[in-house]
């Protein structure tokens, strides 16, 4: 027995832990090192990254990068947790701005080797059991015809799921700055005159015309422009006698901070007069960045115009010069424009830049406001000329931003920027699809994913099952059950419809997916994609079907309605083996037990010593139960000569089952399960009814699901108390099943037989007869005996004879026929009552013949009911002869 239970509990072991492998969830996992920012920054001081699968958002990754002895190292990890099984398919999508995505497959693939996404050679490294890893390397200097601009996803397959990771999207924007064709030059113009009066501030320079090709530049390039990439830096320096382009960019010192600004294509704007007034005669130079003997343009008042320009005159501060520019209020920035961000950009001191010039007569009253849609801003980042923007760019950004100047309340100079907030759709909750949610068999579930406010214009949502997606409920369900790979697998009837709900003008939007029916083995990865043309977003997770109980044995097969025999019985309730499988593959606990009368538990009913007689049950092995309707278990096992352990085990198959029943059947037993049962419910009962009931838990922490309540089913109140697994956990509860054809086949139900009932009524009813037949003899032997006691009764004469000394056989003998009676010569005595005086024989008073001739003076005697009766008066005539001659015959009444 022992050696029996160490296999079973090593069996279940195995069992656990072969589920654990084989039915592990299949998801991305995190990968030590990876990085976690959704912005990622390539450049020359931290050239490489590594990002693994497990984002729930998508991540950017810039190239920024300026040596050509720096490499670019992208890593990208796919790896699930390792698998018992090898998986159907890796694959790595990807696609560029203006591609759709396409997939190449690894499977079939050598372990190690190169794949092309859209002329970008990935390097991958491939394991069945655990997926792939991928790798990008490229100089940041090179010479190409096209940006390493990819969005990039990987997807997993097993055989049960397909699951996907969030985008990467990859910047090239190393690309775009090459591409502006920024070179060194000699070139010196002269803009200005070399005596500068203050009114003419600010003052405006540029590097060159390369707004042009700037405004067809990608938004997010806005954000890492200025920070990192822009070529264009200004300076100054001092003109001497022999100044030229390249020495005065040698000799250049910083323009200092607050008294300038520069603009992405290289336009300088000299904010103040502060410089020139300290540095009188000096040239401004637009250098490359990072060099100091590469000029791109220089400015000065005048030069010699040779094969290496000789500046001759730089610019001097005078405040006694007649200004340049006579007008009123004059913009010198355009008034104009228009900026568009990607959302979750990181800004770097981005300012709004409005520049202008004031005539002399402006009165004090000059003021500049602010204003966003209307409203005005009262914000400190808002100068006479400048808006700082927040440095991370959101949806709220966007709107017209106008800065007015006014003169008392006259408008003079109106700029308006316009700013747009662009990207690849948010939901609100990342978690709005649990990422591993449980369901119970029969039921349904609903997801709702909203977006972000200001996000639903030209959204295109998509709604997949197992990697199968479609734009319409109608098309997926079609997809599913017409795919080979999908086919005869209970996930191609899925019940599933999704809707999309909102207004695109307004702020709600999003999408609401249900699926209805669930069956057992319908477990899939359920994700939704909101779709625009800057990207998407994706939320998935995975929802896994708890089945039901499925019985191979069920109780139900031993109900009986009618001629049900009082015998003990074993009830069993065997769960499939596949069901009990799957259980452990989801990590359910199941916990098994039975229910009496729909109100005890098998806890109750052992603990209960009048009900607990009547049953044998052990909770390790709950999927049988003994049940003695008639007879209590130690009735049973004294009975049978065997040990109750003995019998409990081997009742049902023993040879002397049948006459030992027969031997308990021959005495009425005084109390039965009925009785008892009819005594603690309060109400006669008539059947006995026994349900198996299963409840299952979930044992996974990060599984989520719909917790199974007391208060929501019947008969809460009393089986609450009764409830001793944490409901926290609970998911099932057979008791409360309503599904009718499941409820019977796990409760059997017995109609107390009469067989029992029938035998003691027969012997009492017995017994009440003979004892009235009994009742009735006496009662007739007493009537007759009442009837005839004071009857008159004949005695035999010879008695009387002997008494007086004659002997009536002898004379009978001597005597050969019967004679007439004759008066004895004596007179006969007659017979006195107790009252009387003694009468002497032969006294003539004492005559029979003068009685009988009714003598006057015998007439007393013959009234006395004591003297003579009927038989008596009589017999005188038929004497013998001998007793007339001489023998006196005496005739006595009583």
């Amino acid at each position: 027995m022992w050696l029996f239970k160490i296999l079973a509990f090593c069996f279940l072991l195995s069992l656990y832990a072969y589920a654990q492998l084989e039915y592990e969830l299949l998801e991305f996992i995190p990968v030590g090192g990876a990085s976690n920012e959704e912005n990622v920054y390539l450049t020359d001081n931290s050239p490489d990254v590594l990002i693994d699968a497990t984002s729930r958002i998508t991540r950017s990754v810039y190239f920024l990068g300026s040596s050509s002895l720096v490499t670019h190292v992208v890593r990208f990890s796919c790896e699930v947790s390792r698998r018992s099984s090898p998986l159907t398919e890796v694959k790595l999508c990807c696609s560029s701005p203006d591609q759709k995505f396409a997939c190449h497959r690894l499977s079939g693939k050598p372990n190690t080797g190169k794949i092309t996404c859209n002329k970008i050679y990935f390097n991958y490294t491939f394991d069945r059991y655990r997926g792939a890893n991928f790798s990008l390397e490229f100089s940041p200097i090179r010479e190409q015809s096209f940006p390493y601009n990819e969005h990039l996803y990987c997807e997993v397959q097993d055989s049960e799921a397909t699951i996907q990771s969030n985008i990467i999207d990859l910047r090239d924007a190393i690309f775009y700055a090459t591409q502006l064709g920024v070179t060194k030059s000699n070139t010196v113009e002269k803009v200005q005159i070399a005596e500068i009066s203050p009114r003419d501030f600010p003052l405006k320079f540029s590097c060159g015309d390369y707004a042009g090709k700037i405004r067809h530049w990608p938004s997010w390039m806005a954000a890492v422009w200025q920070q990192y990439l822009s070529p264009f830096q200004w300076a100054y320096c001092k003109v001497g006698d022999f100044t030229t382009p390249v020495g005065c960019a040698k000799d250049h010192e910083s323009l200092g901070l607050g008294d300038s600004v520069t603009t992405m294509d290289g336009t300088l704007f000299l904010l103040s007069d502060a410089l020139l007034a300290k540095n009188p005669n000096i040239a401004f130079v637009c250098l490359k960045r990072g060099s100091a003997s590469e000029p791109i343009r220089v400015f000065a008042a005048d030069f010699l115009p040779q094969t290496t320009p000789r500046i001759t005159k730089g610019f001097t501060l005078n405040p006694n010069a007649p200004p340049k520019h006579m007008g009123g209020f004059e913009a010198i920035s355009p008034q104009e424009a228009n900026y568009q961000f990607v959302e979750g950009t990181l800004l770097s001191d981005f300012k709004l830049l409005a520049f202008y010039r004031v005539p002399q007569s402006a009165t004090s009253a000059l003021r500049a406001e602010w204003f966003k849609d209307d409203v005005r801003l009262i914000d400190p980042e808002a100068t006479a000329t400048s808006f700082r923007l927040p440095n991370k760019v959101e949806r709220s950004f966007a709107g017209i931003y106008e800065l007015r100047v006014m003169e008392g309340g006259a408008q003079r100079l109106k700029f308006a920027f316009t700013v747009s907030v662009v990207g690849p759709p948010t939901f609100k909750d990342i978690n709005c699809i649990d990422d591993l949610f449980y369901a119970l068999e029969g039921t349904s579930k609903r997801f709702s994913c909203f977006l972000n406010a200001r996000e639903g214009d030209a959204v295109e949502f998509r709604v997949g099952i197992n990697g199968f997606e479609a734009v319409s409920a109608e098309q997926l369900r079609k997809v599913l059950s017409s795919s080979l790979q999908l086919q005869n697998q209970p996930i191609a009837q899925l019940d599933i419809d999704f809707r999309q709900f909102g207004v695109r003008s307004q702020s709600v939007m999003g999408v609401a997916v249900e699926v209805k029916g669930l069956t057992a083995g319908q477990n899939f990865r359920l994700s939704v994609k909101a779709i625009n043309a800057y990207g998407q977003a994706l939320v998935a997770g995975t929802l896994r079907v708890v089945p039901k109980p499925a019985l191979d044995v069920a109780p139900s097969r031993m109900s009986c309605s009618s001629d049900c025999n009082e015998e003990p019985f074993d009830v069993y309730c065997i769960p499939a083996a596949a069901i009990v499988k799957q259980w452990a593959n989801l990590n359910i606990v199941k916990h098994q037990g039975w229910v009496l009368a729909r109100t005890f538990t098998m806890d109750m009913v052992m603990g209960d010593p009048d009900l607990a007689k009547y049953f044998v049950f052990d909770s390790a092995n709950p999927s049988t139960l003994r049940v003695s309707p008639y007879r209590t278990i130690s009735e049973l096992s004294k009975t049978s000569d065997l040990p109750l352990t003995t019998l409990t085990t081997s009742l049902a198959s023993s040879s002397s089952l049948s006459a030992n029943l027969q031997l308990l059947s021959t005495s009425s037993p005084t109390e039965t399960l009925q009785d008892v049962l009819s005594a603690r419910l309060s109400r006669p009962l008539t059947d006995l009814q026994l349900e198996c009931r299963f409840q299952l838990f979930v044992n996974n922490s990060r599984a989520k699901f719909v917790k199974y309540t007391e208060e929501s089913s019947s008969g809460s109140t009393a089986r609450k108390k009764r409830t001793v697994m944490d409901d926290q956990k609970k998911i099932y509860d057979s008791y409360n099943e309503e599904e009718g054809a499941l409820k019977d086949t796990l409760t059997v139900s017995r109609t107390f037989s009469e067989v029992v009932r029938q035998s003691a009524t027969n012997f009492a009813w017995i017994a009440a007869v003979v004892i009235a037949i009994v009742f009735i003899l006496i009662v007739i032997i007493i009537s007759v005996w009442l009837c005839t006691r004071n009857r008159g009764e004949t005695y035999k004469l010879s008695k009387k004879e002997y008494k007086l000394g004659n002997d009536p056989l002898r004379e009978l003998k001597e005597k050969e026929t019967f004679q007439t009676y004759e008066r004895p010569e004596e007179p006969p005595s007659l017979a006195s009552g107790m009252e009387e005086p003694e009468l002497e024989v032969g006294s003539d008073e004492d005559g029979e013949l003068e009685a009988y001739n009714m003598d006057p003076a015998r007439s007393r005697l013959i009234r006395s009911p004591r003297t003579f009766n009927e038989e008596a008066s009589f017999i005188g005539q038929y004497s013998s002869p001998a007793r007339n001659s001489g023998y006196p015959e005496h005739h006595t009444a009583v």
